[in-house]
């Protein structure tokens, strides 16, 4: 009697984990479809902002199809770039999908070529290359472009290489930016104006990751820029990284973030959000480019690179700039292209994408479509906007086609950095000349 009782028990309760196992299998296809649902009403709003504030930035070109002239005062200061500022919202406005053959874009095109056509900071120098490769994307043409292997790349202004897909102005142009940047590079880094005799410092980490932007993406396009370039940059990056946790983690390495530049004034020595995110996001750009062409970068780079995301993970905010008041939206850009240069949906244990783009779809103004940010140099509408698009249509991704490889592990300690030879200079055209002021503060 005992036996068929005990018997009977473990037939129930066989038969209850049968059924719960079997409402569990069904509970599966339901959260899928409830998950895939939230993510096509997710991607719908994203897809509209996106809509909604291209048109805002097409309609605030002006009478010459500038971006211009710019206001006499700003919240913080004024966007001292001119060409800059027209080339951003071009580049911006291609990656939103809007076609270069479209009579606005046509017309800011061209007033780049006549009036813009050479930029005297490496600023607008780097966003104009990357203006130039938009036209070439895929997200304009439809079809997916490849790299121009590292032994087909050329330097030849009036003649582009088997495989590139400028036009022969675009390349002759591009060519003659490129020059400009290559004699611009000091010590490794670059600084928004090249000729300055009372910088304290001359080099700093958002002059470098635009400067490396536009580097990469002419190097991937055909252009043979020289390995030691990268190589030296990610030797200045790791120098310029914090030597000294700020923070103590809990499981190896070091949180390390990256100051402005490597003065010793407060400016320059202050680190922040933004400046950690753009010191990583230019070390993903050195690895890349670095391992595509077949060289090695500074030996510290793979522990610099860990230690930068983990002071970013213990720093993480996406509504303000972390230890700074200003920039905001520069800051969340230079997040998209960490996230997109790793292929990485996180940043540490944070969904960089997700967190940011709910944070700029409750931002973005309803009347208008438009972006604001305050915290930012004037027009910060425009800059504001062109930001907040980048990082929404995450506009890195263009940069490199797949993931990188897994990298090595970083060690504990990263090493010293190896004596590298530099290679023999280049020979690029003349760069134009430059202007004798830089403002004090930090650029956009």
């Amino acid at each position: 009697m005992t036996f068929s009782k005990r018997t009977r028990s473990v037939t129930v309760l066989l038969v209850l984990a049968a059924a719960g196992a079997v409402g569990a299998a069904q509970d599966e296809p339901q959260e899928a479809a409830a998950r895939a649902r939230e993510a096509a009403a997710f991607q719908k709003r994203v897809d509209e902002a996106i809509a909604r504030g291209a048109s805002w930035l097409v309609r605030q070109r002006g009478r010459k199809a500038d971006y211009g002239p710019l206001p006499a005062e700003g919240a913080l200061n004024t966007y001292d770039f001119p060409s800059g500022l027209t080339a951003l919202a071009y580049y911006t406005l291609l990656t939103t999908g809007k076609k270069p053959a479209a009579a606005p874009l046509r017309e800011i095109y061209q007033r780049l070529a006549r009036r813009h056509a050479r930029p005297a900071t490496t600023y607008e120098t780097a966003v104009l290359l990357m203006a130039i490769d938009a036209r070439y994307s895929e997200t304009v043409t439809g079809t997916p472009r490849d790299p121009v292997p590292p032994e087909q790349a050329g330097r030849d202004p009036g003649k582009a290489p088997p495989g590139c897909a400028y036009a022969r102005d675009d390349w002759k142009w591009a060519a003659h930016l490129v020059g400009f940047l290559e004699r611009a590079q000091t010590g490794g880094g670059w600084r928004y104006y090249t000729v300055n005799a009372a910088l304290s410092f001359d080099r700093d980490v958002s002059a470098t990751v635009f400067a490396l932007l536009g580097l990469v993406t002419a190097s991937r396009a055909g252009y043979a820029v020289p390995p030691r370039v990268f190589q030296d940059a990610s030797r200045f990056l790791c120098d310029l990284q914090e030597s000294q946790p700020e923070l103590t983690t809990g499981e190896g390495g070091l949180a390390r973030g990256f100051p402005y530049g490597p003065g010793r004034t407060r400016d320059a020595m202050h680190v922040s959000g933004g400046t950690t995110a753009a010191g990583l996001a230019s070390l993903h750009l050195c690895r890349l480019e670095c391992r595509r062409l077949g060289v090695s970068p500074d030996g510290r780079l793979e522990a610099a690179i860990r230690d930068a995301e983990k002071w970013l993970d213990e720093n993480w905010e996406v509504q303000r700039n972390p230890k700074a008041h200003h920039y905001l939206y520069c800051y969340l850009y230079a997040l998209e292209r960490i996230g997109s240069l790793s292929g990485r949906e996180t940043i540490g244990a944070h969904p960089w994408y997700r967190e940011g783009a709910e944070y700029l779809l409750a931002e973005q103004e309803t009347k208008t479509g438009r972006w604001d940010d305050t915290s930012s140099c004037a027009p910060t509408d425009v800059l504001g906007t062109c930001f907040a698009l980048l990082f929404l249509k995450r506009a890195t991704r263009a940069v490199t086609a797949a993931p990188p490889a897994a990298p090595p592990e970083a060690p504990a300690t990263p090493p010293e950095a190896p004596a590298t030879p530099p290679e023999p200079p280049a020979t690029p055209p003349e760069p134009p000349a430059a202007p004798g002021r830089e403002r004090s503060g930090k650029s956009c």
